[in-house]
């Protein structure tokens, strides 16, 4: 039940992050066309600046599947390890301690950022 409902957040938190950051994104690439076209009305932008933007929506329901997919059992495995395996083994040294849950949950980040991309893809907002 944890992981449902804790899976359920990053799920509602991955949407709604995506949803705005994307649709902020989006609104300001298309502001700075509109101000690029008015103020060089002869010049034609390059295609190269020209990038075509991922669909908001998809995207953001994507994120929000990815959140409840991946991140969200990611997390539940490195909370665990922390609270079983490594505050339990290093108590006597809590530098030793923090540096090891640094860089568990570095590489938790790292990961989740060599799932997304694969995953992204499959559902077509890549």
């Amino acid at each position: 039940s944890s992981l449902l409902f804790k899976g359920t957040q990053f799920a509602i938190v991955g949407f709604l992050s995506s949803l705005i950051g994307h649709g902020m994104t989006t609104a300001l690439v298309n502001r700075r066309k509109a101000h690029e076209a008015r103020t060089y009305p002869t010049r034609r932008i390059s295609d190269d600046k020209d990038v075509e933007l991922a669909p908001i929506l998809p995207t953001s329901v994507a994120w929000g599947g990815f959140m409840f997919c991946s991140s969200n059992p990611r997390y539940q495995l490195v909370n665990a390890l922390e609270q079983r395996v490594i505050f339990p083994l290093l108590d006597r040294s809590p530098v030793l301690s923090a540096g090891v849950s640094f860089a568990l949950r570095f590489s938790n980040c790292f990961v989740g950022g060599l799932h997304w991309i694969p995953f992204a893809r499959f559902f077509g907002v890549q």
